[in-house]
């Protein structure tokens, strides 16, 4: 069985972790050369498996403006179609993380095409448009507006060569009330792996002397990209509020640049 895995980028994050996790678990299950991971930008590369894997390049599955006009929009849907069709013929699966987030919009179409071509896909959802109502506004501007296609079919298609991959049970039910099927929706939380060993101890201390901070107190460490959707005001408070009780550490800087000043 030949499986593609495909995503925006593959900078530093959550999803390049996953993804990451991903090919280690299927290193032992696949023989050599069927598993390819497929991206859109590879200029940050943040992907570090322990399994060897052949990464490939292809731009067209990167983020899309908002600002492109439509002409230009509709000119550039063919070169994604063309790129996935030729994956899609070379795997017998696609497995696509964060396919509907409206970073690319001419990216999640051509998906809704290949899929009603009979292509076996999986969606791995680790958030939702829904939730981002710009995104969701860009999506609807270019899958309903310009090629006047079903927003809900592309998102959500009813087709049983679809499955859906949720992180947590609030997601899984979330995808049962649109209409989606229970044995299409599958619940994989995300993989934490450590390494051999009581380590924690010695890599606090490490962190502590590097950030020069109190050696003394707990270290309360927030995983994420610091921007505002990820509840940093309540990192925030939580750490004015103990600060006495312990030291607070956020691991990512923002990319997005209108996010930076807030961060500063």
């Amino acid at each position: 069985m030949h499986t593609a895995i495909l995503h925006y980028h593959l900078h530093p994050g959550g999803v390049t972790r996953v993804i990451g996790s991903q090919v280690d678990a299927l290193a032992d299950l696949m023989a050599a050369g069927s598993l390819t991971v497929y991206t859109g930008d590879m200029r940050e590369h943040g992907f570090s498996p322990v399994a060897s894997v052949d990464v490939k390049e292809e731009e067209v599955f990167g983020y899309l403006s908002t600002a492109l006009p439509a002409e230009e929009m509709i000119l550039r849907f063919e070169p994604v179609m063309d790129a996935l069709q030729k994956i899609a013929s070379a795997n017998d699966i696609l497995h696509v993380h964060n396919l509907n987030l409206g970073k690319n919009p001419l990216f999640t179409l051509a998906y809704y095409r290949m899929a009603c071509q009979g292509v076996h896909m999986v969606h791995h959802c680790h958030e939702f448009p829904e939730d981002r109502p710009a995104n969701y506004s860009f999506l609807r501007s270019v899958i309903s507006d310009l090629f006047d296609e079903s927003l809900q079919d592309v998102l959500y298609p009813s087709l049983t060569n679809v499955h859906y991959i949720v992180l947590t049970s609030v997601d899984y039910k979330r995808l049962l009330r649109h209409g989606i099927e229970n044995d299409r929706i599958h619940l994989l939380p995300n993989p934490v792996s450590l390494p051999p060993g009581n380590t924690r101890g010695l890599s606090a201390k490490a962190v502590k002397k590097r950030l020069g901070i109190d050696p003394s107190l707990p270290l309360c460490l927030y995983p994420v990209r610091a921007i505002r959707r990820k509840n940093i005001g309540e990192f925030i408070l939580l750490s004015v509020l103990f600060r006495d009780r312990a030291s607070w550490v956020i691991t990512q800087p923002p990319r997005n640049p209108a996010e930076k000043p807030e961060y500063e």
